[in-house]
């Protein structure tokens, strides 16, 4: 996916990149060592033996001087992988591969978001209704003290009424007594 979108934004890729660089940096190694071999062998004071020695021994500098690089080809690499490298996040108009993606996303994400503001809407509404029946149940509560308190009086009163007719008939008996 990444390498498709690096080729659709720049027309390549950046492991083709990284290859092709490499590549040109190796080939003007050679470049520089047939150079200087050349160079060497054409001035008349070397011998022929040591001419047909410095032809061989061209690869093995060539190799060389690549393993010496290698370190500093790493890095290169490194510092084409970051500049080129595309931010999931950056989108172009003409960015046609990752358009399709995000349609599909934004339409998955709408969906979501309208079935989360229904529950939210429920929950909401949910919550006002408890919250009415707390403060409901906050006054009965109130009610409920005040009735329990209203059913002890009663309770006294009638538990105190035996008490009121003995001294209504005390009353009735000391009434008659007196008035005889």
């Amino acid at each position: 996916m990444e390498e498709e979108y690096e080729i659709q934004h720049y027309g390549f890729s950046i492991a083709e990149l990284k290859q092709e660089t490499t590549q040109m940096v190796n080939e003007e190694i050679d470049k520089a060592c047939e150079v200087l071999v050349t160079n060497i062998i054409k001035n008349p004071q070397v011998e022929s033996t040591v001419a047909t020695e410095i032809r061989e021994k061209r690869n093995n500098l060539s190799k060389e001087i690549k393993a010496l690089l290698k370190d500093e080809m790493s890095q290169m690499d490194k510092i084409i992988t970051e500049h080129f490298t595309i931010p999931p996040n950056v989108t172009l108009s003409t960015d046609q591969l990752k358009l399709k993606n995000n349609d599909v996303d934004e339409k998955q994400l709408q969906e979501q978001h309208d079935g989360l503001l229904k529950k939210f809407m429920a929950l909401e509404q949910f919550m006002s209704t408890l919250r009415d029946e707390l403060d409901m149940y906050k006054n009965m509560d109130s009610l409920i003290q005040n009735q329990s308190n209203a059913i002890v009086v009663a309770e006294e009163l009638i538990s105190g009424q035996p008490d009121i007719d003995y001294i209504k008939k005390f009353e009735a008996i000391v009434k008659t007594t007196f008035d005889e």
